[in-house]
């Protein structure tokens, strides 16, 4: 018998949708799943253009004699590769598409292994690419550029690579160094097994007297429980079970290093931020200027834990207490149809352009919505199909926190198609130092949505303030905290130091205390705490976290010009989502008017979560919560 999918008019029971998960994929109605038939009709057409893909890959290097004495050579070259490198996204992402939505399927895992092959193919037949535009020069290229216009949508690639030419090693050299990737994420990994399969749980003692393995679910379970002792029990166990690997954890983080300061003097950078900071431009003046505004703007983050303090009822503030809800019980749960209303309602302040696109995103098959049983977690955005519309994956379940990834994910989408509109292939990806901004911003405009409709309960208005404000502790303060620490571990082996586990230990210990106001008497942080580090796996990602918080202020700067502001400011934010990667990230946020070396950002983005903090405190108080 046929099982009726549940009512998608009226918000989603919670037994309704666990069952959800466990349905078969072939259960799910087409209208809530993504049209990847746009993509390839079926399995059947996707695996004749992978082998004839692939057989196009194998026959295109190295370049036919000649394809450098031209500019009108070198474009159709460059075109010719445009064309193939199409193709292949087209491939890769179906198969990727396909596994995501059914992770137990023989088929899709089969393509999606064929995919990942075909992309080390990829990578490996167009490795000859860099050398060869190099050894053609600077000068000839530059020639080519200003006399041919077919290659005017390669320009910012062509320079880029001369500018990066200094850092750009031999052949042999290349070679030599792409070879230590054989090993060189050895640490990274396991790190990642010791975090995720081999560290023995400890045990956790409920106050009820429950006992329970103390799993990484039951530490993200427990630490925001609403009796504290739990709180406390949870936090303290899980992160002292875990300083008992501290010395193996910093032997694995210190290798990491090394391997980044290997790679950075090989390729002749003066320290390992500086290389970090290359690929894309970024001014090192933003990494600092980051810090030193965060720090400077602590107290900020001092008045909204205050806050925290007195509606959790407490005395004193503890470290423990920082994920528990200082709101009671105010979730929502929101259908659909309403959660589209209300996030395309919210983007109104961006104007007919934007929100028609949106609406397009519900009409057409961008997203697939609801989760199914095998299905991959979590949500992303994949726009990478230059030719097609972007690819949404939701787990939508009805709570604001699934409302709000809707938006954030939205954005991501948002951002790519209107720069596939508006930019040729070569410049329409953007890098992950962009890549925030959009989805955030949607993020808040969501919440001035929420917080300015009559309609919305006054406690759950104190709710969405509270979650508002710990994204901002968590995105612009505690990873700003990470960023400080990495660049200070990575100092310390530049200068010629180990990375010890009482090196780290104190370090990351000292700079918690710091951010969290210790010696401001704002709260107490236990010693605990000092092994957090080690449960953080993007400190092997090389100054990979300073852009969550980048993103993050930027993305305050544009809401607070787009909301004050008028058309202007508006297209100029436009403007930015448009230009995708034709420039620098950090000229185009400068032509939008947001420039992340000067500190006015920073201060606006604390300005903006003191005003929230405000307008929660007066919340409370008019709800008798404090």
């Amino acid at each position: 018998m046929k099982r009726e999918s549940p009512s998608v008019q009226e918000p989603l029971k919670r037994e309704e949708f666990t069952a959800l998960t466990e349905r078969e994929r072939r259960e799910i109605p087409d209208s809530w799943k993504w049209r990847i038939e746009e993509l390839f009709p079926s399995w059947k057409d996707w695996e004749e253009e992978r082998r004839l893909l692939e057989k196009s890959i194998l026959s295109f290097a190295p370049p036919p004699a000649g394809w450098n004495l031209s500019g009108k050579a070198l474009a159709a070259y460059l075109e010719a590769l445009t064309a193939l490198e199409k193709r292949f996204e087209r491939v890769y992402a179906y198969a990727h598409f396909q596994s995501d939505t059914d992770l137990a399927e023989p088929k899709s895992r089969e393509a999606q292994g064929a995919a990942e092959t075909l992309a080390t193919l990829w990578s490996t037949t167009m490795a000859f690419l860099e050398p060869a535009l190099l050894r053609t020069g600077k000068g000839r290229v530059q020639g080519y550029l200003e006399e041919t216009p077919a290659l005017a949508p390669y320009k910012h690639m062509l320079e880029d690579l001369f500018r990066r030419a200094p850092h750009i090693l031999s052949t042999p050299q290349e070679r030599l160094l792409s070879s230590a990737h054989l090993f060189s994420e050895t640490p990274e990994k396991a790190a990642e097994q010791l975090n995720d399969v081999e560290i023995p749980p400890s045990s956790l003692t409920l106050v009820d007297g429950t006992t329970l393995p103390l799993t990484h679910g039951a530490y993200l379970r427990y630490r925001g429980d609403k009796e504290r002792e739990n709180r406390i029990r949870a936090m303290g166990g899980y992160w002292e079970n875990r300083g008992r690997f501290r010395n193996t954890f910093a032997s694995l983080l210190d290798g990491a290093v090394k391997h980044h300061l290997f790679e950075a003097r090989a390729r002749r950078f003066p320290g390992c931020l500086e290389e970090a900071l290359f690929s894309n431009a970024i001014d090192r003046k933003v990494y600092s200027r980051l810090i030193e505004s965060v720090k400077k703007n602590l107290p900020v983050l001092d008045r909204y834990l205050g806050l925290k303090q007195r509606l959790l009822k407490l005395e004193r503030l503890r470290y423990e207490d920082l994920y528990a809800s200082a709101v009671p019980q105010a979730e929502m749960v929101f259908s659909w149809e309403k959660a589209r209303e209300m996030v395309v309602g919210s983007m109104a302040p961006l104007g007919d352009e934007y929100t028609t696109l949106l609406k397009s995103s519900f009409q057409e098959g961008w997203m697939d919505r609801y989760p199914n049983k095998n299905k991959r977690s979590g949500a992303y955005c994949n726009g990478s199909v230059y030719d097609h519309h972007p690819y949404v994956l939701l787990n939508f379940s009805g709570e604001f926190d699934a409302v709000s990834t809707m938006a954030h994910e939205l954005g991501h989408a948002l951002h790519s198609s209107l720069a596939n509109r508006h930019q040729p292939q070569p410049t329409s990806g953007y890098p992950i130092f962009l890549a925030e901004i959009a989805s955030l911003l949607n993020e808040s405009l969501l919440l001035q949505g929420f917080l300015e409709n009559p309609t919305t309960p006054p406690l759950f208005k104190l709710f969405l303030l509270d979650q508002a404000l710990e994204r901002f502790r968590a995105t612009v303060v505690r990873q700003t905290l990470f960023a400080d620490f990495e660049l200070q571990i990575h100092r310390k082996v530049e200068e010629g130091g180990t990375l010890t586990a009482e090196f780290l230990d104190n370090l990351y210990l000292e700079l918690t205390r710091s951010y969290y106001g210790v010696d401001r008497g704002v709260m107490e942080v236990g010693d605990f705490i000092r092994h957090e580090w080690s449960g953080i796996p993007h400190f092997y990602y090389r100054f990979y976290v300073y852009q969550y918080s980048t993103g993050y202020i930027a993305a305050s700067a544009f809401t607070r010009s787009i909301l004050q502001g008028g058309e202007e400011e508006r297209e100029a934010y436009l403007g930015l989502l448009k230009s995708g990667g034709r420039d620098y990230p950090l000229r185009l946020l400068r032509e939008a008017g947001v420039d992340l070396t000067k500190p006015q950002p920073y201060e606006q983005a604390f300005l903006l979560a003191d005003a929230l903090r405000e307008r929660m405190e007066n919340e409370a108080a008019a709800l008798g919560l404090t």
